[in-house]
């Protein structure tokens, strides 16, 4: 087939002619407009691209980092939740063993309520006793100073009676001796005078 021509050999009106060519040209110049206009996209494109892969690369890093903060505080937080735990746990064993220790005391205080009553008890028994026991000390004590009394007046008469008799002895020994048969020698001899 010929160029400009048909399928039997004959050219078109004007296939030779400037407006042919010009048509070509506009229409190459069109090409060429919407090759810049497809081109100017795509640098637009492209730069758009860039910018968001720029964005997405330091949001990346910034969630990056982030996450590694976030991950270091966390495994920070467990350790903190670990030593709680500990702490916890010695603390309840704490606990338990002052509430044994509490129930212990509260057990000893009972008894020691109960021997305190007891030996409140005995002393007041005691001391009902002491009472007694002071109370006939001191009637003995009156008693055995009212027998000292009666002991010394006794003594002093005894005393009395003992230098009476002496006296009375004394004076018969200075007497002159009875002559025999005047009925009195049994009462000289008495006192040793025959």
């Amino acid at each position: 087939m010929h160029p400009y021509g048909t399928a039997y050999g004959f050219a078109p009106a004007g296939a030779n002619l400037q407006l042919d060519q010009s048509m070509r040209l506009s229409s190459e110049l069109k090409a060429e407009e919407d090759f810049l206009a497809a081109r100017r996209d795509l640098c637009a494109n492209l730069s758009q691209a860039e910018k968001s892969e720029a964005d997405a690369a330091q949001n990346l890093a910034i969630c990056q980092q982030n996450h590694a903060v976030r991950t270091a505080e966390a495994q920070e937080q467990a350790r903190r939740a670990a030593e709680a735990e500990r702490i916890h746990a010695a603390a309840m064993e704490e606990l338990r063993l002052r509430e044994a220790h509490a129930q212990q005391l509260a057990y000893a205080a009972q008894e020691a309520k109960a021997m305190f009553d007891r030996a409140e008890a005995v002393f007041k028994q005691a001391e009902a006793a002491r009472a007694q026991e002071v109370a006939a000390a001191q009637k003995a004590a009156e008693t055995a100073r009212s027998a000292e009394a009666q002991f010394a007046q006794s003594h002093n008469v005894e005393a009395g009676t003992a230098s009476t008799l002496g006296h009375l002895q004394q004076t018969l020994s200075t007497l002159p001796a009875i002559a025999p048969g005047y009925g009195h020698a049994a009462y000289a001899g008495s006192y040793g005078y025959y």
